[in-house]
Order: C-alpha cells, then structure tokens, then sequence
C-alpha cells in the first residue's frame, strides 16, 4: 500500500492504529502490570513514610519554635536589666544611633543639590 501524499499517509497510519488499538493496549497493560502491581504495593509504604516525615518535621519545628522563644526571652531579661541598671548608656548608644542614622538619609534625600 503506497501512499501518494503525507495526508493520505497519515489516513492510513491512523486507520491502522485503530485497527490495533486493542492489539497495543493489551500489549501495554501485559507489558507493564508488574509495574502498576509494584507501584500499588508501594503506595501505602510511601503514605506512611510521609505521614512520619510530616510528623517528625512538624515535631522539630515546634522544638526549634519553643528554643527561639526561649532564647528570645532570655535575652530581653537581660536587655532589660541591663537599661535598668545603665540606663545613660543606652539613651547615649539611643542618641548615637538616631544622628548617625539621620546624617545617612539626610544625605540620602538631600535635595539642595
């Protein structure tokens, strides 16, 4: 069977895909069903690894959550205390910073240029 154009090629390779569709599908599920029988037997070992996965990084997360806050607490106690008992130093390092701070965006928004 010869064809005379790419159409009628193509009329023909589809007239017989459609012929053997069955053919090809049987060949397919035949071919592949250790594939599907292990990917079913897998699933519900893949479930569970990730449920514990999830578990285990929601569990870290709230451990890492709760020594954040620990930490942070911890050391605005000592921030505290420590204005408390100097607190010229730290209205000075306050003053420091406020005019440092405004001599960069004063130059930075200067507009007399």
């Amino acid at each position: 069977m010869k064809a005379k154009s790419i159409d009628e090629a193509l009329d023909i390779l589809d007239d017989y895909a459609q012929q053997r569709s069955d053919e090809i599908r049987d060949r397919i599920a035949n071919r592949y069903s250790h594939l599907q029988a292990t990917l079913s037997e897998a699933a519900p070992i893949i479930k569970n690894s990730a449920r514990n996965f999830a578990k285990a990084s929601k569990e870290g997360f709230n451990k890492a959550k709760g020594n954040v806050v620990d930490f942070t607490t911890k050391t605005a106690k000592t921030v505290d205390k420590s204005a408390h008992n100097n607190p010229w130093t730290f209205l000075a390092c306050g003053a420091a910073a406020s005019l440092i701070l405004g001599f960069v965006l004063g130059k930075k928004y200067d507009t007399r240029k």
